[in-house]
């Protein structure tokens, strides 16, 4: 009877171990944010990239949960005067210094490495809209390895359609994350 009460008890000690939150912190200067889009109608790549976002993710019982944070006037583009009107005439960054993806009950991949799909609510611009993308996990000795994408429309988030000289930025942006989280 000890016997059986012993193993019982170790059982339940096991499996409580593994359903313990993990917290992990995201720094922004271990990652970076990138957004591509297209211009029209030359078809131009536009490419913009910024520090990394800030925040914390929780995983319990192989879900994750977290918000993110981003400064949006870190982003540039390579072009001095594109990246003036993006921050000031667009994104209205004086008004909307960042923005911010909070998300839940996201199934991760078994052993954290694949792909997990995922949804939240994306604010930017003042609007807060429900999203979804992909992201590619992968466990390291120090955390994890997060990469993921998150495609948007800008007339979604009320933000006008660049236009400069000719060329339209198309409406369709997809937004990259890369950041190592490491365990708080």
């Amino acid at each position: 009877m000890k016997k059986i009460f012993l193993t019982s008890l170790i059982f339940i000690a096991y499996q409580n171990l593994f359903a313990m939150p993990m917290s992990y912190e995201v720094n922004a200067d271990k990652g970076k944010v990138h957004f591509k889009t297209k211009g029209w109608p030359n078809l131009i790549n536009i490419h913009g990239e910024g520090k990394g976002a800030v925040g914390k993710v929780t995983i319990t019982d192989n879900k994750a949960s977290g918000e993110l944070s981003f400064e949006l006037g870190t982003l540039a583009t390579g072009i001095e005067l594109r990246d003036e009107h993006m921050k000031t005439k667009y994104l209205e960054v004086e008004k909307h210094p960042t923005t911010s993806l909070k998300f839940e009950d996201v199934t991760l991949p078994n052993n954290l490495n694949g792909s997990a799909s995922f949804s939240g609510r994306l604010k930017l611009h003042g609007v807060e809209k429900k999203v979804s993308g992909v992201a590619q996990i992968s466990k390291t000795d120090k955390g994890l390895t997060l990469k993921a994408e998150l495609p948007i429309k800008l007339s979604d988030f009320k933000i006008e359609i660049p236009s400069y000289q000719g060329i339209t930025v198309a409406e369709d942006v997809k937004i990259e994350f890369e950041t190592e989280v490491s365990t708080i």
